[in-house]
């Protein structure tokens, strides 16, 4: 029996940060695996050591119709012009069979629709959700409910995985090897950027905050974030993580209250030896209530309410005003208790999940695999 070939085409870092593990999980079925990327995600798998093809538009269509493999996977992403759009198309016309891969509900109805009013206009046949919310978002635009399969998200396990090990060396060993000496006995900040909202997810300002320079949700939950520290935590140390499309010139106003700006390939020992992190809606977030974090996100515009995962509502503090982030920043962050986030059980089986459903989507197309 030939080793059944799946190909992947990613573009996007959100993506990319959730099919980063399907190599493994896939050679582990015996399952032969290529990626093609395009654009960020390049650069973020190749940080990470993934095996990957850079491609550009113009290699990809034929490229993937040459290899003709038995299941396309796409990472999806909120460009709505992209060209993974297309290849769907094309791969239906191949009689390919397609898989997308929604790494979170952002932008849940834009990421099928391309430029068209219909929200499933580039559908593929099968959907993998990282949660129920998601999935039950997809099912109302129409998707059959019994080709999208609910994985979690395989991150979330590896940073488990991860915890174990910061513990074992405990937060006092990664602030001496990571934050400058001055900051020792600071109240460390992590502050998780995220680059703006696309057009057409664009939603009512909720939250009632000074809006500076800008409405735009990043700049205002930082500007927030620093006057809340310049009233009552004067002497905190802020630490800004970029995303993958930010840049550092868009913070050149802040850079007097920041203390690091971080880009590198694994944001999470930074995050343990913080004291608090800061955001919006960033997956990052939930990664740093994983590692047992206070974590405070600033809502600012309608949609952010909605775009965590369900099960962290009780576990990550909100604040829609100044007052509120400057109550949190002053109260509530000492009396945080681990007992906040002991017992996670939304932490699926990512890995599992992921390998049970790939097998049944390749033994629907009569694709069986080795030593099954």
């Amino acid at each position: 029996m030939n080793k059944p070939d799946i190909v992947i085409v990613v573009e996007d870092p959100g993506a990319a940060n959730f099919i980063q593990y399907f190599p493994e999980i896939f050679s582990n079925l015996n399952i032969n695996t290529i990626i093609f990327s395009l654009n960020l995600a390049s650069k973020f798998l190749k940080e990470r050591n993934i095996d990957c093809i850079p491609v550009n538009d113009f290699d990809l269509l034929d490229r993937v119709v040459k290899l003709h493999p038995d299941v396309l996977i796409i990472g999806t992403s909120d460009n709505r012009d992209s060209q993974v759009l297309a290849l769907i198309d094309v791969a239906d016309n191949h009689s390919i069979p397609t898989l997308g891969v929604i790494d979170s509900i952002m932008s849940y109805q834009f990421r099928f629709s391309g430029r068209t009013d219909n929200a499933l206009e580039y559908a593929p046949d099968w959907l993998f959700v990282p949660n129920e919310e998601t999935h039950r978002c997809y099912a109302k635009l129409g998707f059959p409910e019994d080709k999208i399969f609910m994985v979690g998200h395989p991150r979330y396990m590896d940073v488990v995985k991860k915890k174990a090990d910061f513990d074992s060396r405990g937060c006092a060993f990664y602030r001496n090897k990571l934050l400058p000496k001055k900051c020792s006995n600071r109240f460390v900040i992590f502050f998780v950027a995220e680059p703006e909202v696309p057009i057409e997810n664009q939603s009512n300002i909720v939250g009632q905050f000074d809006l500076f320079n800008s409405d735009e949700r990043c700049y205002v939950a930082l500007n927030s974030l620093v006057r809340a520290c310049q009233n009552k935590f004067p002497d905190a140390f802020i630490i800004l993580r970029l995303h993958p499309k930010n840049r550092p010139s868009e913070f050149e106003e802040f850079k007097s209250s920041i203390g690091i700006i971080s880009s590198e390939k694994d944001p999470l020992p930074l995050v343990y030896a913080s004291d608090l992190v800061v955001g919006m809606t960033s997956s990052l977030m939930v990664e740093s209530l994983i590692l047992n974090k206070p974590v405070i996100s600033i809502i600012s515009r309608e949609n952010d309410r909605n775009e965590l995962p369900v099960w962290t509502n009780s576990l990550i503090f909100q604040a829609m005003n100044q007052a509120e982030l400057e109550n949190l920043l002053n109260r509530e962050i000492h009396t945080f208790s681990s007992n906040r986030v002991s017992k996670l059980d939304h932490i699926v089986n990512s890995t599992s999940m992921i390998s049970t459903a790939i097998k049944e989507i390749l033994y629907s197309y009569g694709v069986g695999i080795e030593n099954e």
